[in-house]
């Protein structure tokens, strides 16, 4: 068999596994639950929104879809209008008003608005997979700081199929960024999310924060679960990211010493 015929199989598998793994990310919105466990621990979604009404939706329907179910959901919306708030509102959410510009004391404002023992940060355009809780928590419940799912995305194959290729090869298991499960106790023991790191270019909050736990707890303390999460690549499509830089964008920023992070 031919080196161009392996490529092409294995590159054929990829994309199956990809796709299929699209399809369990939206299953807490397309499929119903089908069981239902007595929540061993509270755990809270907690979730920005800057004009979300297209998207936030759909994540705390899938929310509301767990076979171990959240026990609240906090959203920190800081939108020019009020359509992000009335639409999670409707779906049983509470709602914390905090200024925009500051995604990390957003994040933050949410969270101390909450009282889950295990805190879920997910961004407001990812769906959840209907046992999203129930793995989460069982990762924490073995021994595990934080738990974040296989990354994902259903509204581009191109970049879904490179997501699944970089994490099958490298892993990421120190990437906890985007939507993961953390010990409440452990997120707070780290001072929660650096309110320094303005918003991009200059930083991204939560590759800080996954840097930070890693230095602090070393790249075992978080498990990678399956992709039972999947996410927009509305940002990447916009942004126009290449291979090159996509895992990592924030290796093209280039900030002077007046805009390093102070210390967190």
């Amino acid at each position: 068999m031919s080196t161009l015929a392996i490529i092409g199989g294995a590159l054929s598998a990829y994309a199956w596994s990809a796709r299929n793994a699209v399809q369990k990310g939206l299953s807490g919105l397309y499929q119903t639950a089908p069981y239902q466990i007595a929540p061993r621990h509270k755990v809270s979604l907690v979730t920005i929104a800057y004009n979300e009404e297209n998207y936030i939706g759909n994540l705390l329907a899938s929310a509301r879809n767990q076979t171990a179910p959240f026990s609240e959901m906090v959203v920190a919306d800081c939108s020019d209008n009020s359509l992000t708030s009335d639409i999670a509102r409707s779906y049983g959410a509470r709602v914390v008003q905090t200024p925009r510009g500051n995604l990390s004391l957003s994040r933050n404002n949410a969270a101390r608005a909450c009282q889950g023992e295990v805190l879920v940060f997910c961004d407001a355009d990812i769906i959840l997979a209907w046992d999203f809780v129930e793995r989460s928590v069982k990762a924490l419940e073995q021994g595990f700081l934080a738990a974040h799912p296989r990354k994902g995305y259903y509204d581009s194959q191109k970049w879904n199929l490179l997501s699944y290729i970089s994490t099958g090869i490298l892993k990421g298991n120190n990437n906890i960024s985007g939507c993961f499960a953390i010990w409440s106790k452990v997120f707070w023991g780290m001072r929660g999310f650096n309110e320094g790191c303005i918003q991009p270019p200059y930083c991204f909050d939560d590759m800080e924060f996954s840097k930070r736990f890693v230095r602090t707890y070393g790249t075992s303390a978080a498990r990678l679960l399956p992709p039972i999460a999947t996410m927009s690549a509305r940002r990447l499509m916009k942004q126009g990211y290449t291979y090159k830089n996509w895992a990592t964008p924030i290796r093209a920023v280039t900030r002077s010493k007046s805009q390093e992070l102070p210390e967190w």
